[in-house]
């Protein structure tokens, strides 16, 4: 991908791989020791996106190269004259990540046509779209990154978390109704009347999320690492304190 991403140490992180699951505000940085040297990108489909954005392209629909290069020093003097860059090619690369992402337009990894293949990535951490902290050819995460660990389920990815606040067990009485359509029966109203779900506040990358909530009571505390195991965008597995919470 266009990026690689460090720590506030600068200590490599890993690179900045695909969007989140239904959520084009979200990127999935891939826990990895590889950098963007090794990975193929395809830097002509990226130009041709942000030439579309900067309306930097002929009527055939080609590149317009001295334009595009004029536009892109013009930003660079005006629009972005904040950031720690002074290359337009790094420039370009932070005009795509920064645009809006919608279901109608092409995805991060479709645009790039990367290949993840031998990435060997550990798992993935959240990067916030409209949060990038660019500084030369990198991005920082200027929070402390310290709850990654190995992956606790074989072959699987999880997203690297920490709980950033003391959690909430919520607990909800079922009517008769409601427990006879989840399944229970009239000998099970001593212990099934029940629901319960567990609110917490995670931070992964730079990014914040409130009030995710997991459908079981979960054994977590404030400060703890998890691991979150998506298939597709929710929940599969859950892990904290080493143990696995599977959910349906």
């Amino acid at each position: 991908m266009p990026f690689n991403v460090v720590d506030n140490k600068g200590n490599h992180l890993g690179i900045v791989v695909k969007s989140y699951p239904n959520d084009y505000n979200l990127f999935l940085i891939a826990v990895t020791d590889k950098t963007i040297d090794e990975v193929d990108i395809d830097l002509d489909s990226l130009k041709q996106n942000v030439a579309t954005t900067l309306e930097c392209k002929t009527l055939l629909g080609k590149v317009n190269e001295e334009k595009l290069t004029d536009k892109l020093n013009m930003e660079l003097k005006n629009t972005y004259s904040d950031l720690e860059v002074r290359d337009i090619d790094v420039l370009m690369k932070y005009i795509f990540l920064k645009q809006p992402y919608t279901k109608t337009t092409d995805n991060i990894e479709k645009t790039l046509g990367v290949s993840l293949q031998d990435l060997n990535e550990k798992g993935y951490l959240l990067q916030d779209r409209s949060k990038i902290n660019l500084k030369g050819d990198r991005i920082v995460i200027e929070d402390e990154v310290d709850y990654i660990k190995d992956s606790i389920i074989a072959n699987e990815k999880p997203i690297f978390a920490k709980v950033v606040d003391y959690p909430i067990h919520q607990t909800s009485a079922m009517s008769l109704g409601e427990g006879l359509i989840l399944g229970a029966n009239l000998s099970d109203f001593g212990g099934r009347n029940h629901s319960h779900k567990t609110v917490i506040s995670i931070y992964s990358g730079n990014y914040k999320k409130e009030n995710y909530e997991i459908p079981a009571p979960i054994n977590v505390k404030k400060g703890m690492p998890v691991q979150i195991y998506l298939e597709k965008d929710k929940i599969k597995y859950f892990v904290c304190d080493e143990v696995i919470y599977q959910t349906k």
